[in-house]
């Protein structure tokens, strides 16, 4: 397999496995970045639905076709991350493509995370990403960085991006929670 490769992929593949389990952007230990996303396209017509729908419930709902121009019974598509939690402008446009005749607003991304202990909970975007989100359905704003108070569980964080201006890749890091691989 790797004879297939060229000489410049062969070393691009030694290194990074090179990398994995060092200390730095390829280090799986670290559970502060989420690595597993839900994304889910906001058509124009999702969102005359009412956004409660798409933040308030979970991962598991289904779309009819005329709702969100992805076929039927369409909804939340997993996306995993990188190794080093950032995920592509090109992977979410690929995953949250919609019909012809359907308008894209906004993409909606989601994740869980685990608190073990009550108390505040900061996340944070790249530099120059701004987001909407929110926590198990409550708004935290528009912003880059985000502070709420949760209670010890389970959680459900859902950002929502501008369609037509992804950021060239979406990350989001946290050192007061695990983001879970669900």
């Amino acid at each position: 397999m790797i004879l297939s490769l060229t000489e410049q992929e062969q070393l691009d593949l030694y290194r990074f496995l090179a990398e994995l389990g060092k200390a730095g952007p390829f280090d799986a230990t670290k559970t502060g970045v989420a690595r597993t996303w839900r994304l889910l396209p906001g058509t124009h017509r999702v969102e005359q639905y009412g956004i409660e729908k798409i933040v308030q419930e979970g991962f598991e709902k289904k779309w009819s076709n005329h709702v969100l121009g992805a076929g039927n019974n369409a909804g939340w598509k997993l996306l995993p991350a990188r190794v080093n939690g950032d995920l592509p402008a090109e992977d979410i446009t690929e995953l949250t493509a919609v019909g012809r005749h359907v308008g894209l607003v906004h993409v909606f991304a989601g994740t869980h995370f685990e608190k073990q202990k009550a108390g505040n909970v900061t996340f944070k975007l790249p530099a120059g990403v701004k987001a909407d989100a929110w926590i198990d359905g409550k708004p935290l704003g528009r912003a880059n960085a985000f502070t709420a108070e949760v209670v010890a569980g389970k959680h459900r964080m859902v950002l929502r991006l501008d369609a037509k201006a992804l950021p060239k890749a979406l990350r989001l890091e946290s050192d007061s929670v695990v983001f879970l691989n669900e």
